[in-house]
């Protein structure tokens, strides 16, 4: 992101986007696989979600759509709240979040930091209900004269701000050789904009989808009707959802794999106390992807692997109840 003003020291909105990526050498044992992490922690509220609403807001304000008096409204299962409530923040803006009460109170707590106004709704409302928190946010920001609402499910700059930085910095930084790009997909935006950019210039590398075990989204992309007794109740935020959002272009994926909450956990745990990593539960659920991926198919060629991982595991300590029994 650019400085909002030209300084030999960068700002808080430089500090968005060109995050590291590292080798985790102690959870991969197979020497042929390259292993690599893409640390969206390391994102001002510590994930991938600042990116998409650092760009919403640069374009929404180069467009009038924001304005010094503009009420800022977003629906979101938590990363997303902290960012809007940050970006808020910075331009001396109102936020007001709506989230599922099952949010983790650290999401909740930190877009409180900021100053925002988080509304909590019912996390079994249907995608229907008045009472969903997606459509809460759209009722409340209609009451508000001057308002912007994001509408990160649907908005095509959402998709636009990973087609922009987030696929050409994993390019860069595996010099373009890279076989697959492993993440979660919630809203979609993150792997359709990695998806749509990357299979341009190298449409062998595969992109695969890990998705809840609550989601229909690995029932969608093989066209079928989701088995209730498939889906199960999860605890995993920002990974899968119960409708199809607009932002899940799902013709850049080759692949959608369920990963279920306990394979997330013990995955979050393992890198933790292997590779010294705190890593948020969707991001473990992606790892876990990539992991079983590596086992399954035993390669045997120099293969070269990204897992997008996309928040820290400070935002979910409160609801992982069995620490001290590990």
């Amino acid at each position: 992101m650019s400085s909002e003003k030209n300084s030999q020291y960068p700002n808080l909105l430089d500090l968005i986007g060109n995050t590291p990526m590292i080798r985790l050498e102690k959870m991969c044992t197979n020497p042929n696989v390259t292993l690599l992490g893409k640390l969206e922690c390391y994102n001002p509220t510590f994930s991938i979600k600042d990116r998409m609403v650092a760009y919403i807001f640069e374009q929404a304000i180069k467009a009038n759509k924001i304005s010094p008096k503009t009420t800022v409204v977003e629906a979101s299962s938590g990363n997303t709240a902290s960012s809007v409530a940050m970006l808020a923040a910075r331009h001396d803006l109102k936020s007001i979040i709506t989230t599922p009460d099952t949010t983790s109170i650290e999401k909740i707590q930190l877009a409180k930091l900021y100053g925002a106004t988080v509304i909590l709704c019912p996390h079994d409302a249907s995608s229907e209900s008045p009472d969903h928190y997606t459509n809460k946010a759209i009722s409340i920001a209609e009451t508000i004269p001057n308002s912007f609402i994001l509408d990160q499910y649907n908005n095509p700059l959402n998709i636009e701000a990973h087609y922009n930085s987030t696929a050409q910095e994993i390019l860069n930084q595996t010099h373009n050789n890279v076989d697959f790009i492993i993440g979660c997909a919630s809203t979609g935006g993150t792997m359709s904009g990695i998806g749509r950019h990357v299979k341009a210039s190298s449409p062998a590398t595969q992109i695969i989808i890990a998705d809840s075990q609550a989601s229909i989204f690995k029932s969608e992309f093989n066209n079928n009707q989701p088995n209730p007794h498939t889906i199960q109740p999860t605890i995993i935020e920002g990974a899968g959802k119960s409708y199809l959002p607009g932002c899940m272009e799902m013709q850049y994926f080759d692949e959608i794999v369920t990963v279920t909450d306990k394979q997330a956990i013990d995955t979050l745990y393992l890198v933790a106390r292997q590779e010294g990593l705190c890593l948020g539960l969707s991001a473990s659920l992606a790892l876990f992807a990539s992991l079983n991926l590596i086992e399954k198919e035993q390669f045997s060629i120099p293969t070269t692997i990204v897992t997008v991982l996309a928040d820290s595991g400070l935002k979910y300590l409160s609801k992982l109840t069995d620490i001290t029994d590990r």
